[in-house]
């Protein structure tokens, strides 16, 4: 119980849920300009700290693996199916870095389905 409390008391003082929120909507914004720059449709779904990206006309996923497996080449570590957690320590360093690999990933994407 300490731990929760003392969590809890150093997500209110550091903004953490505030932290998060920013931070989640600075990556579905980049996600969505990446998806119309390369032509690719997408649906992002869920509260911005917690986002759930899905590519339309994939019901088996093969777009969203394909997605996450090219992320996943240029470092970053995402889901095809299931909600991408932020934290209050993502900063906008980290999501611009996570937004450049999502880009080759979406370009990629559009190349194999396009």
């Amino acid at each position: 119980m300490a731990a929760a409390i003392a969590t809890i008391n150093k997500l209110k003082a550091g903004d953490g849920i505030g932290r998060m929120r920013r931070m989640g909507e600075r990556l579905r914004e980049g996600l969505a300009r990446q998806a119309a720059a390369h032509g690719v449709s997408i649906r992002q779904s869920g509260p911005p700290q917690m986002p759930v990206v899905l590519f339309d006309d994939d019901a088996e996923r093969k777009k969203g693996w394909l997605f996450c497996t090219e992320a996943l080449k240029r470092g970053v570590y995402l889901h095809a199916a299931h909600t991408m957690f932020l934290s209050a320590a993502h900063s906008e360093a980290d999501i611009d870095r996570a937004l450049a690999a999502t880009d080759e990933a979406m370009r990629e994407v559009a190349r194999q389905f396009g």
